[in-house]
């Protein structure tokens, strides 16, 4: 009786400050998508009538995504749908998803129903008997808006499953008492950080890789709109632009911050546990490590005066403004954040110039896939005041779309 008091006191406190989820990502099947371009394109219902493009072959996409969950939904604590997404035509709007019919979800716009063009990362709540178990039909849609076609396009769809702790601990009592945190210094000394995984060294050899995340007011590199926020997303499946990953023992990363801007608050870091029988545990967040800076700053400079959708094709130049308050002779080190969707430059030897200089941004290979570009930038190249971001691209089909939050130049002066 005492061993069974001990047993459900543990199940009760198991996993104060953290969570178990198993996730499951969608396969294409261009049988079943009705497209062979190996992503999920979702199209307003009205365009398989369109005089124009409603002939094309994206318009014979029907939004449909099959998607197998092989969990028991009497497991389940919640569940949340996970996307890869371009936001489409600009004005596309009302993007949705029903699922099994049961249930219809509202996806978060991110400003494509505003005009702006944006690559975001959203995830979505769903009911835990809205899915089944085995094969979920997941049926998006959207309407057109004040565009000229409602469009938009998921590279990668997944679900979540995250469990209740009395399922977790009947399934798997060798994870009883599994708890993992991050360990980071209160201080960041000479713009270099290490964060360590704090674990009972029982539990170590159950862990196939770390992923660490950290919490700040930086680049908005998921297009969400908040620039304090947790930084990184996936790209086909995998994390970037995130703190850093370890994949052995003691599991530990280094971290460079000389470009991260001042911060008020201290960070806060978190990290995502990859275990060999197939689940992620996400620890509870950490506040930890104050960034302080004596003789320099390090600051982020949007574009002030910026046309939306900031997109060029068929030669059309689109110019944008960044206003800087530094002095070039003050500034130490400057660096270019930004992120295109990249159909393509055509025939433009230099696509992207700031100030009339030449600055790579593109794949030259017209990947229509987005690509995130971080490139120092000469500061004799920039002025006290405006400075000129032009983009151009003469192809006349994609061309290429800067996407939200824009272009950055994040500064770090004396």
């Amino acid at each position: 009786m005492r061993t069974l008091f001990i047993f459900l006191l543990l199940a009760n406190n198991l996993f104060p400050q953290g969570h178990f989820y198993r996730q499951y990502w969608a396969d294409f099947d261009e049988n079943i998508s009705n497209h062979k371009d190996g992503r999920w394109r979702v199209n307003d219902p009205q365009l398989a009538l369109h005089e124009t493009f409603g002939k094309r072959p994206e318009a014979l996409a029907n939004g449909l995504v099959l998607l197998n969950v092989p969990e028991s939904l009497f497991d389940l604590e919640s569940a949340e749908l996970y996307l890869e997404m371009w936001g489409g035509h600009p004005h596309t709007t009302q993007k949705r998803v029903t699922v099994n019919g049961k249930g219809v979800y509202s996806i978060p716009d991110f400003g494509t129903s505003e005009g702006h063009c944006v690559y975001t990362y959203p995830t979505v709540t769903i009911e835990p008997s809205h899915l089944v178990n085995g094969i979920n039909a997941l049926q998006f849609s959207c309407e057109r808006g004040d565009g000229f076609w409602g469009h938009f396009i998921m590279d990668n769809v997944a679900v979540r499953c995250y469990f209740n702790t009395d399922s977790l601990i009947k399934r798997h009592p060798d994870l009883t008492g599994f708890h993992a945190a991050v360990h980071a210094p209160e201080v960041i000394k000479n713009e270099h950080l290490q964060l360590s995984l704090d674990i009972a060294e029982e539990f170590e050899a159950v862990i196939e890789s770390v992923e660490f995340f950290a919490h700040y007011s930086g680049f908005d590199d998921n297009g969400n709109g908040h620039d304090a926020d947790w930084h990184g997303y996936t790209f086909k499946r995998q994390w970037r632009h995130h703190v850093g990953s370890a994949e052995t023992a003691p599991f530990k990363v280094r971290w460079n911050t000389d470009m991260i801007p001042d911060q008020s608050k201290p960070l806060q870091f978190k990290a995502l546990v990859k275990l060999t029988n197939g689940f992620y545990y996400e620890t509870k967040a950490t506040t930890g490590s104050l960034l302080q800076r004596k003789k320099e700053s390090v600051i982020l400079n949007y574009c002030y005066d910026a046309p939306v959708p900031f997109w060029s094709r068929a030669g059309n130049v689109k110019i944008g403004k960044i206003n800087l308050s530094v002095e070039p002779k003050n500034i130490v080190k400057a660096e270019l954040q930004i992120k295109i969707w990249d159909g393509g430059e055509g025939e433009v030897e230099n696509p992207f110039t700031i100030n009339g200089h030449a600055y790579p941004i593109t794949s030259k290979r017209a990947i229509h896939d987005v690509v995130h570009t971080i490139i120092d930038v000469d500061p004799a190249h920039l002025s006290y005041g405006d400075n000129e971001m032009k983009l151009v691209s003469d192809t006349h089909h994609h061309g290429i779309e800067i996407l939200r939050p824009g272009p950055c130049l994040v500064i770090r002066t004396k």
